[in-house]
């Protein structure tokens, strides 16, 4: 059971009769440190990885539930690996991949 001292407590378990903390965070030097205590819902787990993102001006890309994009550069060169982990077609700007199916694209045709 999360018991903060020092932390902030962002998410707390939705029980009555169970209001401990579920996420807390905490600056540290020039860091913050985020802990999940506990099994979230991937509801939750995706807002708060969003909002880090978004906090923390982190570079990312968008992309359809089960696609994993990677940006590549060599030189003036950039090539965009689109992973497609699901069963299901999947588009990626324009770029249609089956189920399963990997692509390497060059940026400029996307």
């Amino acid at each position: 059971m999360l018991t903060p001292t020092t932390a902030e407590v962002i998410y707390r378990y939705d029980e009555p009769i169970f209001p401990a903390a579920a996420v807390t965070r905490n600056l540290y030097g020039k860091g913050t440190v985020y802990y999940i205590g506990g099994d979230l819902s991937a509801n939750v787990l995706n807002e708060l990885a969003y909002s880090i993102v978004k906090e923390q001006k982190i570079w990312h890309i968008e992309s359809d539930e089960g696609v994993e994009v990677v940006v590549r550069e060599a030189g003036e060169r950039k090539l965009w690996f689109l992973l497609n982990h699901t069963e299901s077609t999947k588009t990626f700007q324009g770029q249609q991949l089956s189920p399963y199916e990997s692509k390497i694209v060059e940026a400029d045709r996307l």
